[in-house]
């Protein structure tokens, strides 16, 4: 009677400890599939948030300086005088209508890539090849300077016809506004602690940035950062870029 009792006995332990092992083996085999799969949702969610965001922003930022631009352009057409050299009293109306909409300088930009300023700080482009290319081409120009005090400024220039018969032709008129003004203005330091903004030029290297960004090139930022990723290749997320 023993020995038959045992016999199914040990069966029944058996089968137990095997259900047990296979359910444990399911469960975690569910647990990893379902961890995957909520990373990579939260993977997707993310990418089409900043996606959203980053669209958001570009737009804003359009926005922002085009109308920046018109208001350059408003003053082009309607108070600037005929001769850059000509009456004072028009001058002196150019100069209050500019400050009144807080640029922070104001000169007429020449042919050979001189600026006279009206008031304000003497300024100098970062990058002044393009930006004399443009302007000669008739064209409207944003770009990055500063002045001679050190600040940092956005640069908007509207193409003029003055004095064209002088050996230095005045091209454009420019105004400025300061760096800060675009991060305020875009919202760029808000949640500074969860999300990074930046503005680049095509060679990587920062127009504005947010953040503890201490480095002087989103490229090298990036491949820093790559590093410490499985399979990650900064170069082809450069090259997309």
């Amino acid at each position: 009677m023993k020995k038959q009792s045992v016999a199914p006995t040990r069966f029944l332990t058996v089968s137990l400890i095997l259900i047990v092992v296979l359910c444990v083996v399911i469960f975690s085999v569910l647990t990893v599939y379902m961890n995957r799969k909520s990373a990579d949702t939260i993977r997707e969610v993310g990418q089409m948030y900043m996606a959203g965001l980053s669209e958001q922003i570009s737009m804003h930022f359009d926005t922002v300086i085009g109308l920046r631009l018109e208001q350059l352009e408003t003053l082009v057409n309607t108070t600037l005088p005929k001769s850059i050299h000509g009456d004072p009293v028009q001058m002196e109306a150019l100069k209050n209508n500019a400050k009144a909409r807080e640029f922070t300088h104001l000169a007429f930009f020449h042919e050979d890539g001189s600026f006279e300023m009206l008031y304000g700080a003497p300024l100098y482009v970062a990058d002044p090849d393009p930006f004399l290319r443009s302007l000669t081409n008739n064209e409207k120009k944003v770009a990055i300077g500063q002045d001679a005090n050190g600040y940092r400024v956005v640069l908007l220039a509207i193409p003029i016809a003055h004095d064209s018969a002088g050996e230095n032709p005045c091209i454009a008129l420019v105004a400025t506004l300061p760096v800060s003004y675009i991060s305020s203005t875009l919202s760029l330091d808000e949640n500074s602690d969860h999300v990074y903004s930046f503005i680049i030029r095509k060679d990587g290297s920062f127009v504005i940035r947010t953040g503890d960004a201490f480095r002087n090139n989103y490229f090298e930022r990036v491949r820093n950062l790559y590093e410490s990723v499985d399979g990650g290749d900064p170069e082809l997320y450069i090259t997309a870029l």
